[in-house]
């Protein structure tokens, strides 16, 4: 999951789901979990954002 971050931070959990095989809800639930645990964030709305990892130094 966090591959296809990295390589398209605009991805939509729609398009994860579709490339990894599982539900669109399974790839909502993993995008909240890492929310939660900050590795990645959501950047702007949620149309029009992007996804962006965390780092050692942006992480709370």
């Amino acid at each position: 999951m966090l591959l296809l971050i990295i390589f398209n931070k605009d991805i939509t959990a729609k398009e994860a789901a579709k490339i990894i095989g599982v539900s669109d809800r399974s790839v909502e639930n993993y995008f909240t979990k890492l929310r939660t645990e900050n590795i990645i964030e959501r950047i702007g709305a949620d149309f029009g954002g992007y996804w962006t990892l965390k780092t050692d130094n942006n992480m709370e």
